[in-house]
């Protein structure tokens, strides 16, 4: 899934968790290498009542995922060292349980995955 980064597409994604995590809420991992945009995407989601954990790095991204449970993976686009259309690919060939949206900041979604 491709969804472009702003407040308000970000507010409908905790929303969406929400209404279909009835007994808990949402685990959120957020894959973004600028602080600015981790942080604001962290906050939009904990004040929607999700747990967020952030990292910076694919690899940090990777080792969390084999650590912890996650609901949701919110991916940026564009990550140094890979892209973030691939790391959704390696999320889901992993986790296919996992859902894996990829943030951009264009309006035009690129060939990615669906889920």
């Amino acid at each position: 899934m491709h969804i472009q980064r702003s407040d308000e597409t970000l507010q409908q994604v905790a929303q969406a968790l929400a209404a279909g995590i009835a007994a808990d809420r949402a685990r959120v991992l957020v894959v973004e290498h600028e602080p600015d945009q981790q942080w604001r995407t962290a906050r939009t989601l904990t004040l929607e009542g999700h747990r967020v954990i952030g990292t910076s790095s694919v690899d940090g991204a990777l080792a969390l995922l084999s650590q912890c449970e996650m609901d949701l993976v919110l991916v940026a686009e564009s990550l140094p060292g890979i892209n973030g259309w691939n790391l959704a690919r390696l999320i889901k060939e992993a986790q296919p349980h996992v859902h894996t949206v990829v943030l951009t900041d264009g309006a035009e979604p690129r060939p990615g995955l669906s889920g």
